[in-house]
C-alpha cells in the first residue's frame, strides 16, 4: 500500500472513468472512531436514484485527527493512506457503484470528515 504523498496521479482522465456528464455534485460524510474502527461507503442506492453518478475525487478532513486513515477503493483495489491532522483533495479510481472502505483505529473523540465529488481536483494535501 502505497503512502498518498509518494503516489504519482497521472493528468488525463482514466479510460474507465469518464467525466461527469451531469452538474458537479457532492455527498458529504463523517467517521466518528469512538465506538468502530471501520465504515464501509455503498453508494448503489444514491446512484440509482441520481443523488451522485460516479465519484472522481475525496476531499479529506482529517484535521483533527491524530491518527493516518485508510481508504480502500473496491473494485480498483487502490488505497490511500492519509496522514494525521491533514487535509486535501485525492483523485480516486472508483468503478460503479462506488463502495468505499475507510479505516482507523477507533479512538474516542477522533473524527474524520470527508466529501466524495464527480468531478477531477487535482491532488493536494496541506498539514502534513
Amino acid at each position: 500500500m502505497a503512502d498518498v504523498l509518494s503516489t504519482q496521479v497521472p493528468a488525463a482522465s482514466l479510460p474507465f472513468q469518464p467525466l461527469a456528464c451531469s452538474a458537479g455534485k457532492s455527498m458529504e460524510f463523517r467517521c466518528d472512531w469512538t465506538g468502530s474502527d471501520e465504515f464501509t461507503l455503498n453508494l448503489n442506492n444514491a446512484g440509482e436514484q441520481g443523488v451522485i453518478d460516479m465519484v472522481q475525487t475525496l476531499w479529506i478532513d482529517n484535521k483533527d485527527c491524530n491518527q493516518k486513515v485508510d481508504f480502500e477503493i473496491d473494485g480498483s483495489g487502490q488505497v490511500i493512506r492519509f496522514p494525521a491532522t491533514s487535509q486535501g483533495y485525492v483523485p480516486i479510481l472508483a468503478q460503479n457503484p462506488v463502495r468505499i472502505k475507510v479505516s482507523a483505529p477507533s479512538t474516542p473523540g477522533q473524527v474524520t470528515r470527508f466529501i466524495i465529488m464527480n468531478f477531477r481536483c487535482q491532488p493536494y494535501i496541506w498539514g502534513v
